[in-house]
C-alpha cells in the first residue's frame, strides 16, 4: 500500500506544479487531471523500459518526484482558489465517490455488487495490466495485441499493483477526474460569459451536461426501465454524459476532462500547451484526441499543431499496429443510427434526441453575435457532422463519441439561452421550467434506474474466493478456456487472468473477427484435446451454472 501512497502523492505533486505553469488561479481543478495523465505517462515509459513491475513503478515514483522539485523551484503553485471552485471540486469528489460506489462495490454478505454494465471489461484490463501483461495481450482474446488505449487503465493498474484494494485502484482516477470536470466546465464557461449578469449559466450548464436526455420519455409506458443503453436501438442512440462517459467509462473520464482543458487554454491563448495536451490523448482516449485535433486544426500555429501532430503520431502507429484482425472500414450512413436515411426521418431522429439543445444553442447565437463563439461552434459542429454522414467504427453506435464535443458546446449556449429566457416574466419563467425539464428527464430517469440496480451482483462471495484461489495458485500468465458467452466473469475482472476467447460482444464492438477462435474454443470446450493441446492451454474455468 506504501508504494501506491507513494505513487499517488508524487503524482499529484507533478500535477500541481504543471497546474502552476498553466494557471494562477484555482490550480487544483488543473492538479487532478494533470496528475493522473502525468502519472499514466511516467508509468507507461518506465514500464515500455524496464517492463510493467515494482521496479517501474518505483521508477515512476522517482520521476514524478523530480520533476515535481524541478517544476517547484521555477515556479511555485498557489493555494489561491475561488471558493466555488474549491466547493465544486469538494462536491465533484463526494458526488463521484458515491457514483463509484454504485458502480462497484462489495455488500455485507462479502458479493461483488454493482452496476454491470462494462465493469468486467475495464476491470479485466486492469487486473490483467497488474498481473505484469504489459505491453497488453488483449485479455479476451489470446494470441493478439490489445487494440484499446489502456493508460488510465494502467494507473489504476500499478495502484492495485502498488497495494491498494482494487475498489480504491479504480475509483481514484476516475473520482479525481471527474471532479475536476465539474470545476473545469464552471472555469470555461465563466471565461466565456465573464460578465457578473451571466453567473448563472455557468451554474445551470453544469447539469444540461451532465443530466441531459432525449425526448424518450414521450413514447415510454409504465413498464419501461430507462437503463442507459436500453434505448440505443430504438431511435434515441444519444444517451447520457454522466452515465457513459463520466461513470462507467475508464479511459473516457480523464479524455473529456483533458479536452475541456484544451478548450480552455485556446481562450486563454496558451495555445502551446493546448497542443501539448492534445498530443498525450491518443493512447489515452481516440475519440477525444480527433476531436481536440480538429479543435486544434483552426486555433493554433503551424508550429503548434507540428507540436501535436509529432507527439500523437508514434501512438497512433503503436496502435494501428496492434489493430491487426481489426475491421476498421468507413461507411456511408446519413443520420448517424437513424434507421430511415430519408431528410424527414433523420431530422425527426435528432430532434427526439438533441431536439431542445440544437434549438436553445441557435437561439443564443443569434442573440449573442459573438464572433469567437460561432467559430467555436463552427469547429466543433464539423466531426459531429462528419459522424452524421460516416460510421467511423465498427459498432455504429460509439459515433456517439465524435458528438460529445460539440454536445458540451451546445448545451453551454442552451444554459444561456434558458438564462435569458427566463429574464422575460412570469410567463417565460415557465416555458423556461419546460425546456429544462424536456431536456434532462429522460437523463434523471436514466440515472435512477441506474441507482436502482446498483446492488445488482455482479459475483457472488463464492465466486470471489474461487477466483482469488486461482489468483493465489495460478501462474499470473496463465490462459483459461472458458464458456465466452458468459459477459461476467471473476476470472478475468478480478483475479486478471486472460482467457482463450471472452466475450464476444466486446471483442466484435471493438472490430474484431474472431470467428475461427470462436469455433476452436466450441470444439475444446467439447472435448477436443489435441487441439487443447494445440493452443497450450492447462487451465479451464466454468461457474456453477454453466456445464
Amino acid at each position: 500500500m506504501i508504494l501506491a501512497a507513494l505513487l499517488l502523492a508524487a503524482s499529484l505533486a507533478l500535477g500541481w506544479t504543471l497546474a502552476a505553469r498553466l494557471t494562477r488561479k484555482n490550480q487544483l481543478a488543473f492538479a487532478f487531471p494533470l496528475a493522473i495523465a502525468a502519472g499514466a505517462w511516467t508509468l507507461f515509459l518506465a514500464s515500455l523500459a524496464i517492463g510493467f513491475n515494482d521496479y517501474s513503478i518505483v521508477a515512476a515514483i522517482i520521476l514524478q518526484a523530480v520533476a515535481a522539485a524541478v517544476l517547484y523551484g521555477q515556479k511555485k503553485p498557489s493555494l489561491e482558489h475561488d471558493k466555488r471552485i474549491v466547493a465544486l471540486l469538494v462536491a465533484g469528489i463526494l458526488l463521484f465517490t458515491a457514483l463509484q460506489y454504485a458502480r462497484f462495490h462489495y455488500d455485507a454478505n462479502g458479493n461483488l455488487a454493482g452496476i454491470p454494465i462494462d465493469f468486467g471489461f475495464h476491470s479485466a484490463i486492469i487486473t490483467s495490466l497488474a498481473n505484469g501483461n504489459f505491453p497488453p495481450q488483449n485479455p479476451f482474446y489470446d494470441g493478439h495485441a490489445f487494440n484499446y488505449y489502456y493508460l488510465t487503465h494502467l494507473y489504476s493498474a500499478a495502484l492495485l499493483k502498488g497495494g491498494f484494494p482494487l475498489q480504491a485502484a479504480t475509483w481514484i482516477p476516475i473520482v479525481l477526474a471527474s471532479a475536476a470536470f465539474i470545476a473545469l466546465l464552471y472555469l470555461y464557461v465563466r471565461k466565456l460569459f465573464p460578465k457578473r449578469e451571466h453567473a448563472a449559466v455557468a451554474y445551470l450548464a453544469i447539469p444540461l451536461v451532465l443530466l441531459n436526455g432525449t425526448l424518450a420519455f414521450w413514447v415510454a409506458t409504465p413498464t419501461t426501465e430507462f437503463f442507459h443503453n436500453a434505448l440505443r436501438n430504438t431511435g434515441f442512440p444519444f444517451e447520457n454524459f454522466l452515465i457513459d462517459i463520466l461513470i462507467i467509462n475508464q479511459s473516457a473520464v480523464l479524455g473529456a476532462v483533458i479536452a475541456l482543458m484544451i478548450l480552455l487554454l485556446i481562450k486563454e491563448k496558451k495555445n502551446t500547451s493546448a497542443a501539448i495536451l492534445v498530443g498525450t490523448l491518443p493512447l489515452i482516449n481516440a475519440p477525444f484526441f480527433v476531436l481536440g485535433l480538429s479543435f486544434l486544426l483552426f486555433f493554433t500555429s503551424i508550429k503548434q499543431k507540428i507540436i501535436a501532430t509529432a507527439m500523437a503520431v508514434p501512438q497512433i502507429l503503436l496502435l494501428q499496429n496492434q489493430n491487426n484482425g481489426v475491421l476498421s472500414n468507413i461507411t456511408l450512413h446519413f443520420g448517424w443510427m437513424s434507421q430511415n436515411q430519408d431528410i424527414l426521418s433523420i431530422l425527426l431522429f435528432w430532434i427526439n434526441n438533441l431536439g431542445p439543445y440544437l434549438a436553445l444553442s441557435l437561439v443564443a447565437l443569434y442573440f449573442l453575435k459573438n464572433k469567437e463563439i460561432n467559430k467555436i461552434y463552427l469547429t466543433l459542429l464539423l466531426p459531429a457532422v462528419l459522424a452524421n454522414f460516416f460510421i467511423f467504427t465498427p459498432y455504429a453506435w460509439d459515433n456517439f463519441k465524435l458528438f460529445l464535443l460539440f454536445f458540451m458546446f451546445i448545451a453551454i449556449l442552451s444554459a444561456y439561452a434558458l438564462i435569458e429566457i427566463w429574464k422575460k416574466g412570469s410567463l417565460a419563467k415557465i416555458f423556461a421550467l419546460v425546456l429544462l425539464s424536456t431536456m434532462t428527464l429522460t437523463g434523471v430517469l436514466s440515472l435512477a434506474t441506474l441507482a436502482n440496480h446498483s446492488e445488482g451482483l455482479s459475483y457472488t462471495r463464492a465466486d470471489l474466493e474461487a477466483c482469488k484461489w486461482i489468483e493465489e495458485n495460478t501462474p499470473k500468465d496463465a490462459v483459461f478456456l472458458i464458456d465466452n458467452d458468459r459477459v461476467q466473469s471473476c476470472l478475468f475482472a478480478t483475479a486478471g487472468r486472460r482467457v482463450y476467447l471472452g466475450f464476444g460482444e466486446w471483442l466484435a464492438n471493438h472490430g474484431i473477427d474472431y470467428s475461427k477462435q470462436l469455433e476452436e474454443n466450441k470444439q475444446m470446450l467439447a472435448g477436443n484435446c489435441s487441439l487443447i493441446k494445440e493452443k497450450n492451454l492447462t487451465y479451464a474455468y466454468f461457474t456453477p451454472n454453466v456445464k
